[in-house]
């Protein structure tokens, strides 16, 4: 917010904003437990990108376990979807630059 100029600088403690952000789901802690690319959001988005798009002929994936699961294997099996993964550890592979 400071940065957009829509709050001088300090004028919120961040603790006051820590205390807002818990009350609303946010804490440290709870984004901990919470991953944000947990294998219900993969499946959703697979599935909203082939709505989409339609059916590709193969799908590249990193080698995270949200993309390791029996689900994405017998999805992409029904739909005729060669499955390929990254070799665990090498970045420049998924484009990544380490």
């Amino acid at each position: 917010m400071e940065w957009e100029g829509l709050i001088e600088s300090g004028e919120i403690k961040r603790s006051t904003l820590q205390d807002q952000l818990m009350l609303r789901g946010y804490s440290s802690r709870q984004m901990k437990i919470y991953s944000c690319l947990d294998q219900k959001i993969v499946q959703y988005c697979f599935r909203m990108a082939i709505s989409k798009y339609a059916v590709p002929s193969s799908v590249y994936f990193d080698y995270g376990k949200q993309y390791r699961t029996k689900w994405m294997q017998g999805a992409c099996g029904r739909l005729g979807i060669r499955l390929l993964y990254a070799k665990p550890y090498s970045p420049e592979s998924t484009g990544k630059i380490e």
